[in-house]
């Protein structure tokens, strides 16, 4: 058959209709190759530089700081890491600064018609701007403490002090009453580092609370470490923090979960599903 004698007998609209969708498919897969491309280079996780604004109360100026953050980009197989030192422009940095004088006040008067004392730390962990009312007044911790105890016993097994799959026995010396399933099971049942700081936030296991103190060098130990990161209600012989501590706390534990997702995360998922939402549990 000949086949350009075939071809002279197409009817001009459908050779240009085919002419046509050979255009399509060439953008189509021009398109899609743009597209993987991009998804390539921007799949792995990437710290942006680092940019501070500050914006002068009194006229409004504004300058920017900026460092210098490397990270890895994936391109297939191979991984590089990349120095990134971006100067950005004034403008394209301003961001209005959060006036937060409105809601400390409110607070302040809500408070101040209630009966006794209240402890109350805000602070904006993107900007740093913070307000207090009796922030550094000293209060009963209660479970409260299990926060900065389970922030040492995760930071100590990144350093590789502790190992969260090692066991320890429930011993007779580490009951409480209260809140907790531990209290049920029998002495010298045996539990996992990770098991028992699963139980002491998502339960507020006392028991649980009790052993991890044990485990990570007793009372007065821990609570010298609680003051090395920044604790200043520290009483070795009582159960005791403040509003601002708990702020410090809690900062740690949000940057410890961004700078080491996977040991710092564990943390964050059990205070996700803890069993009580109204209340702190003693």
């Amino acid at each position: 058959m000949d086949t350009n004698n075939k071809s002279k007998k197409l009817k001009p609209n459908f050779a240009s209709k085919i002419f046509n969708f050979k255009i399509i498919l060439v953008v189509l897969l021009f398109a899609t190759l743009m597209i993987k491309h991009y998804l390539t280079i921007h799949a792995s996780p990437v710290k942006v530089p680092f940019v501070s604004t500050i914006v002068s109360p009194v006229n409004g100026s504004t300058s920017s700081v900026s460092n210098s953050r490397s990270y890895n980009n994936k391109l297939g197989k191979k991984e590089v890491t990349v120095l990134v030192n971006e100067s950005v422009k004034t403008q394209q940095t301003i961001q209005a600064k959060k006036d937060y004088s409105k809601l400390e006040e409110e607070l302040k008067s809500y408070v101040k018609n209630c009966q006794g004392t209240y402890g109350i730390y805000f602070e904006d962990i993107s900007s740093g701007d913070n307000f207090g009312i009796n922030e550094n007044t000293p209060f009963v911790a209660a479970s409260t403490i299990k926060l900065p105890l389970n922030y040492m016993l995760y930071k100590k097994a990144e350093s590789g002090e502790i190992n969260l799959n090692s066991t320890m026995q429930y011993l007779s010396s580490d009951y409480e009453e209260g809140t907790g399933t531990i209290q049920d099971c029998e002495e010298g049942t045996s539990f996992t580092l990770e098991k028992l700081s699963e139980l002491s936030i998502r339960l507020s296991d006392n028991i649980a609370t009790n052993m991890l103190f044990r485990v990570l060098g007793g009372s007065v130990y821990c609570r010298n470490y609680f003051k090395s990161i920044g604790g200043t209600a520290i009483d070795i012989n009582q159960n005791v923090t403040s509003a601002k501590d708990m702020g410090i706390y809690s900062k740690l534990i949000y940057n410890f979960s961004k700078s080491n997702p996977y040991l710092g995360g564990k943390i964050v998922t059990n205070l996700e599903n803890t069993i009580y939402n109204d209340r702190v549990v003693f």
